[in-house]
Parts: C-alpha cells; sequence; structure tokens
C-alpha cells in the first residue's frame, strides 16, 4: 500500500457549503482555496436590554416567551396584587416581555405551545 495519494489536484478537491471559522482552520491546515463562488455576511447583532431592541428574531422570542411565561401561572410568592405587578414590572425589566395580568394563569398546554417554538428554533 503507498502512502502518496494518486490523485491529481481536480480529483482531490471538493466543492462545498461552509462557515468562516472552517475555512480559516483548513488554511491553517495547509488547506488551499482554488476557487470561491459566492460569500454571504451577516452583521453580528445582539440583543441590547437596555433598549430592548436588536437579537435574532426578537418579536418571535418576545411573542412565545410571552405565551409560555403568562400560561405558567403566577409564581408562589406572588399572593397580592401589589406582588403581581412587581413581578410584570420586573420582568418586562429583566426580558422586555409585558405581562397582562388577566391572562396569567397556569394551563400546561399553552405554556408548551410557547414553549415549543422557543426551543426549537434557537441556541
Amino acid at each position: 500500500m503507498s502512502n502518496e495519494c494518486v490523485h491529481n489536484h481536480e480529483e482531490r478537491a471538493i466543492s462545498g457549503t461552509w462557515v468562516i471559522d472552517e475555512i480559516l482552520k483548513a488554511l491553517e491546515k495547509g488547506y488551499k482555496m482554488i476557487e470561491i463562488y459566492e460569500i454571504w455576511k451577516y452583521e453580528t447583532v445582539q440583543y441590547d436590554h437596555n433598549t430592548k431592541t436588536g437579537g435574532l428574531f426578537p418579536e418571535y422570542i418576545s411573542n412565545f416567551l410571552k405565551i409560555k411565561q403568562q400560561a405558567s401561572g403566577w409564581p408562589a410568592d406572588c399572593k397580592s396584587i401589589v406582588e403581581k405587578e412587581k413581578y410584570i414590572t420586573e420582568y418586562f425589566d429583566k426580558e422586555g416581555v409585558s405581562l397582562c395580568a388577566d391572562e396569567i394563569e397556569y394551563n400546561p398546554g399553552r405554556r408548551q405551545i410557547g414553549k415549543n417554538p422557543l426551543n426549537s428554533r434557537l441556541i
């Protein structure tokens, strides 16, 4: 068995789609790029907690997070109106999502409807 590759450059070449990190790693390991057909560049956007803007699909996330959170019911320590108002305010400050007090009620089916899209589309 020979250790020398008998293929020519064209036979060893591959074509495909890669993210830039993979390309940089391949170049680092000595691979060569013969031809580039297309490059797509995306701006990196991060959610800003202060302005409640930016990020990837913020409206999508906020809508399903609201459904999930309201269907989770009130936290055990929220008994009085003041505690419930404080919870809604603090939740908005942390997540940027406005909860509706009249719609906060434990509903496991509805909670799952809100949770599934969040888990299947992210991270």
